[in-house]
């Protein structure tokens, strides 16, 4: 336990506290670095319920979140999967490796890669024009589909991880067990491997 309070700590420093701060900054009048007067009150929230255009965005807001979360679980489960109970020694290790390598290169170098993919007459395009024998143009620059690949792209590797570190510590004699009983491959990933990895799963979707 005294290993983790360094990790405990940032969280606490980095995530919780100005959280915590933002809201409760939302039920003031004014803020109290302003030097005026301040009192708490409901307005803010009523002001943004009662307006269209901030309900519009609320719910836009959650619909790209609840898509980023279902494609980075599409992905990244399975991948996490191949990586914890498939892959062995050096082969591992190469594949995680190719995992972690996005959190080594910059945020704006990955979207401008991305920008070089998407756009028309980009990587895409030219290789599905190339491929086909009639042509189309590719743009899905400033599209919401680029977003939802943008963020995917973003995301997954802590989804990899997250479920990688619970799926690795599944016992495999459990996985044995549940073979040597007759169970099903849809069985035991629906009975033993997902609740047993749900954590991992929660903590990425998070």
């Amino acid at each position: 336990l005294p290993l983790l309070v360094p990790a405990y700590l940032w969280l606490t420093v980095a995530i919780f506290l100005p959280l915590s701060a933002m809201v409760f900054f939302s039920f003031m009048t004014e803020l109290p670095l302003s030097g005026k007067a301040w009192s708490f009150t409901l307005d803010n929230y009523a002001t943004f319920f009662s307006q269209g255009l901030y309900r519009t965005l609320l719910l836009a807001s959650l619909r790209l979140g609840l898509e980023v979360t279902l494609w980075c679980v599409v992905i990244g489960y399975p991948a996490a999967y191949v990586l914890a109970k498939v892959f062995r020694g050096r082969s591992r290790e190469a594949i995680f490796l190719l995992v972690i390598l996005p959190f080594w290169s910059n945020g704006l170098v990955r979207i401008f890669s991305w920008a070089m993919v998407l756009r028309e007459g980009g990587i895409l395009d030219t290789a599905l024009n190339a491929v086909l024998p009639f042509k189309i143009n590719i743009d899905l620059m400033y599209s919401y589909p680029a977003v939802i690949i943008g963020l995917v792209h973003t995301y997954v590797p802590y989804m990899v991880l997250t479920c990688y570190l619970t799926l690795q510590a599944i016992d495999d004699s459990l996985i044995e067990a549940g073979r040597s009983l007759g169970a099903s491959r849809l069985q035991m990933l629906k009975r033993v491997i997902i609740p047993l990895s749900m954590p991992g799963l929660v903590a990425g979707a998070a």
